[in-house]
This record gives structure tokens, C-alpha cells and sequence, in this order.
């Protein structure tokens, strides 16, 4: 492996340069200014690993693997990459990978998100992992993408294992989170996801948390959080994208199972500017084959609020089976509290119009049967509560048809106010039912 640091007279290529010290027994690499660049054709081992824009990180291991390992944490912003054939993250301690950040004051680039891919597995191993979008703001004068001519600030988060295998097993908590949201102590993007400033008429600008995978497997020992972020769109103008989501689809091999709680929660978009926002929370695999989620407190979905796409969704082109509550001791289940109001402990759906159960056509699914099944274990009970009234977006859970995204960045980037996957013309009621559904 070579290490390469700009010299601070190459004022064309930028400054930078590598400080080693020792921390704590370790030896430390620190780059400053420029970032560090790694090539290799095998495999790549690394110690304890923080690094934030405008600096770069770029690994790239060809045909190898890369393999970070440390009982510290490991921080990476972008803009940057982890490139090989199969990555692994072992025995780390926290892990945090973050979007960058994207302004008039920041990196002058398009892109400055942080890729994550393999062209066979990833594997992470760690006590809490984060998957943070970035933070885009001051949006006029934006570079023009190469590729879509539009003005562009990319401050994304993406994992890609699109042809192997993503498995993750925290012995904490696992967070995907778009950017400027906050869940589980985990701050994502700074103060921001997409903040519009000076009407910027058709700038795109994304600051999701985006993971693919063509089979998924999540062993979460603590809670998992999929949480949408931030978008203000105040004075931009009506044909800006703004993105802060945070997004999971997976192919095939769907097996999730979390010990504490799963909660996915809308985001939240501000102003009425652009007509194009979402701060979306999905778990969304693609191909129709069975998805088993396994949950041992609680199940919630809580949709978030704006004019845009604020949903919080779980959608699935086969079958879903959902087993909640085998965590919690027989007959313990009791209520919490979400949002000043108390439900009873299990799965618990909270929205507006369109929240609720349904297939393919968005028809609403009524009995405890195919293609949604569920089980539920001491004393949990499903709840569905859609009086969120006007201003909300929908929370549900939704078998449907297979659908084929090239990439997640150009679906979140590129649509026009695209139907909900529920159906928002469906209402099943505007109220607040709880079943007791199938119960060990």
C-alpha cells in the first residue's frame, strides 16, 4: 500500500498532510487537509479511523477485501469511499458513516457522498452502527451534475452490497437516519438535512441514508431506528428536489431480527417551496419473496409531518411475517407513551388517512392472514391509530408488487410526487383500533 500526501505547496491538488502520533498505546494516521487516498490489490487492515469533510477518504482495494478492525470507534464523512470485493468491520466499537456536507462554504463538488460498496459482502460487526445522511444548505450557485444537467449537492450515506450479502449484528443499536434527524442519541448532518436558500429553482439536493443489499441479514441486540430527516424548503422554488430519507431495500434473503424495539419514524418538512421533498422512513425490499421480522418489544411506525413525502413504511413485494413480543416477560406487555398519547405495547401504527394494512392494490387487509401474518406474544396487541389529521403523512405496512430501482438515489432524487405505496385514497377510518390479532 501507498500513502500519498499532497505537499502544502501544491496549491493546484490542494494541501494535506499525514501526522503520526501515538494514542493510548496505538499508532494513529491522521490526515488533515487533503485526505487520504489507498489503493490496493489485497486486503486492507485498519486501526481506529476519524475522518470529516472537507477532507476526503477514498479506499479502494480492487479486486481484495478491506477489513477495518479496532476496539475504538470508527467515523467516516464524506465525501469519500470504501471500495473492494468484500469489506468487513470487526469488533469496533461505535461506528458512524455520515454524508457530508455540502454549501458555499464547504466542498465546491456535486458529490460529496460517502460510498460504502462491495462487489460481494459486507459484514459489521460493532456495538452501535450509524448510517447518517449529510447536510446540504445555501443552495444557490450549486455545480450542475455531469449527468442530469441539473444543479446537484449529494451529501448521501449509501451502503451498497447489491450483489452479495449485508450482514450487520450490533450488540447495541442500529440507526439509519436521514440527514439533520435525531434518534437514539445519533445527530445526523449537524444542525440540517436540506435547507433551500435563494430560490435555487431545480437544484436537486440529497442528504439521505441509503442501504442495498441483495440479501439482508440484521441481527440487532439492542433497538434498530429507520428515522427520515429534515428538508426546509422555505423560499426555494417550485421545482427544487429536496431528499433527507432514510431508506433500506434488500432483494432477496429478508431476515430481521432486532431484540429490543424497531421503530421507524417519518421525517419532517418545513416551508411550502418546493413541490418535490421526502423524509421518508422505508424498509423496503424488492423482490417477492418472504420478509420474517422478528421484534422482541415493540413494532412502531410514526409517520412525520409537511408538505412532501413523510411516511413511514414497511413494504414488501411477497409475504410479510411479523412475530412481536417474545422480548418481554409473559403477560408484561403494558402501554407507552408516543407523543402525549398511550397505546398498548406491541405493534402500533400512528398516522393519518392511509395508515394501516394493505395488499398490492391498496386494498385494506382486515384479518390476521396472507399475505400479512402476525403473532404476537405476551399480551402485545396491534394498534392502528390514524388521527393524525391534515399536515401528516401515513403509517403502514403494505404487501406489494415487485418493484426495480437501479439506484435509491435516483428514486428519491427524481420523482414527481409519486402515489403513496398506500394508497392515500384509502382511509380506514380516522380512528384509533387495537386488536389483540394472534397472541402466545
Amino acid at each position: 500500500i501507498d500513502f500519498l500526501s499532497r505537499n502544502a505547496a501544491d496549491t493546484a491538488n490542494g494541501t494535506g498532510q499525514l501526522t503520526f502520533f501515538d494514542f493510548n498505546g496505538f499508532a494513529v494516521v491522521q490526515a488533515a487537509g487533503g485526505g487520504i487516498n489507498f489503493s490496493s490489490q489485497w486486503q486492507i487492515l485498519l486501526s481506529t479511523l476519524s475522518l470529516s469533510s472537507p477532507a476526503s477518504l477514498n479506499i479502494n482495494a480492487g479486486a481484495g477485501d478491506i477489513s477495518l478492525s479496532t476496539i475504538g470507534n470508527i467515523v467516516i464523512e464524506g465525501p469519500g469511499s470504501l471500495k473492494g470485493h468484500n469489506i468487513n468491520l470487526n469488533l469496533a466499537n461505535n461506528v458512524t458513516f455520515s454524508g457530508g456536507v455540502s454549501g458555499p462554504n464547504y466542498v465546491a463538488t456535486a458529490n460529496n457522498d460517502l460510498l460504502v460498496k462491495a462487489t460481494g459482502d459486507i459484514t459489521i460487526d460493532a456495538n452501535i452502527f450509524s448510517v447518517v445522511g449529510g447536510k446540504t444548505t445555501g443552495i444557490t450557485g450549486a455545480p450542475i451534475d455531469p449527468t442530469t444537467g441539473l444543479p446537484t449537492l449529494n451529501s448521501d450515506a449509501i451502503i451498497d452490497a447489491s450483489n452479495g450479502t449485508l450482514k450487520i449484528h450490533t450488540l447495541g443499536d442500529f440507526n439509519v437516519v436521514g440527514g439533520g434527524s435525531q434518534v437514539g442519541g445519533v445527530v445526523g448532518g449537524g444542525s440540517g438535512g436540506v435547507t433551500f436558500t435563494g430560490g435555487a429553482n431545480n437544484t436537486n439536493a440529497r442528504a439521505n441514508a441509503l442501504i442495498q443489499a441483495n440479501k439482508l441479514d440484521l441481527k440487532i441486540d439492542g433497538d434498530f431506528y429507520i428515522t427520515g430527516g429534515n428538508v426546509d424548503n422555505t423560499g426555494v422554488g417550485a421545482n427544487a428536489i429536496g431528499s433527507a430519507s432514510a431508506f433500506i431495500q434488500a432483494n432477496s434473503g429478508k431476515t430481521v431480527d432486532v431484540a429490543g424495539k424497531m421503530v421507524l419514524t417519518g421525517g419532517t418538512i418545513t416551508g411550502a417551496g418546493a413541490t418535490k421533498t421526502n423524509a421518508l422512513a422505508v424498509l423496503d425490499p424488492a423482490t417477492p419473496t418472504t420478509m420474517n421480522l422478528k421484534v422482541g418489544t415493540n413494532l412502531i411506525l410514526q409517520a412525520g409531518s409537511g408538505p412532501g413525502l413523510v411516511d413511514a413504511s414497511i413494504i414488501n413485494s411477497g409475504e410479510i411475517k411479523l412475530d412481536v413480543g417474545q422480548g418481554f416477560a409473559p403477560g408484561t406487555a403494558g402501554t407507552v407513551t408516543i407523543g402525549g398519547n398511550s397505546y398498548p405495547e406491541g405493534i402500533i401504527l400512528i398516522g393519518a388517512k392511509g395508515t394501516g394494512r394493505f395488499d398490492f392494490n391498496g386494498n385494506v387487509l382486515t384479518t390476521n392472514a396472507y399475505p400479512i401474518s402476525w403473532t404476537l406474544s405476551n399480551g402485545a396487541q396491534f394498534t392502528i391509530d390514524s388521527s393524525a389529521g391534515a399536515g401528516f403523512g401515513a403509517a403502514f405496512i403494505k404487501s406489494s408488487a415487485p418493484r426495480s430501482f437501479d439506484l435509491l438515489q435516483d428514486f428519491l432524487g427524481t420523482f414527481d410526487n409519486v402515489s403513496k405505496g398506500n394508497n392515500s385514497t384509502v382511509d380506514q377510518g380516522n380512528y384509533v383500533r387495537t386488536e389483540a390479532g394472534s397472541c402466545n
